[in-house]
């Protein structure tokens, strides 16, 4: 076979691979969402570029805690979550770090939470990442600052799809 068909073949393949393995991941992230009793809603490092814009981490918590609700999906509070099996929590995240004058790196997550058990040790409980909405990196102007708001309203609105998914109501 010719080289430039063997690299074509081994790349198709290899988006094939990649697009059922995370299909795969997807559908079992999506499988921990079922029967879920709620969520508490956490949102960390909303930093002063941000505030300065308008942007704060009680708008966030806000447009947040608004999108789950209307999903239907209940609001825990911290004390509610702690006596919830699972101890579910959403927790949201936006970094930036200062490149230039006008640029910014920056990262965006959107973890759910849960307490997850050791089968090699029953006893031995923790806290893992069951659901993700992956970690979304780039950069940003300046101007496209604000932007960040719709993209992390984005991956409440992937979790709530998900959630939806896994317990077609």
């Amino acid at each position: 076979m010719h080289p430039i068909k063997c690299i074509a073949v081994g790349l198709l393949q290899s988006v094939w691979l990649w697009s059922t393995l995370a299909c795969a991941a997807g559908d079992f992230q999506r499988e921990t969402l079922r029967a879920l009793p709620g969520v508490w809603v956490v949102i960390e490092h909303v930093g002063p570029e941000l505030t300065q814009i308008g942007i704060t981490q009680a708008e966030l918590q806000h447009d947040t805690e608004e999108k789950v609700r209307a999903a239907g999906i209940p609001l825990l509070d911290q004390d509610e979550c702690w006596q919830t099996p699972g101890m579910p929590w959403l927790y949201l995240t936006v970094a930036l770090l200062k490149v230039t004058d006008t640029t910014y790196a920056a990262t965006i997550a959107a973890n759910l939470y849960q307490e997850v058990q050791l089968l090699r040790s029953p006893p031995m409980k923790t806290f893992g990442v069951t659901w993700d909405a992956g970690v979304h990196v780039g950069a940003v102007s300046t101007e496209q600052l604000a932007s960040l708001r719709q993209r992390i309203g984005a991956l409440v609105d992937q979790f709530v799809a998900d959630y939806d998914a896994a317990n077609r109501r």
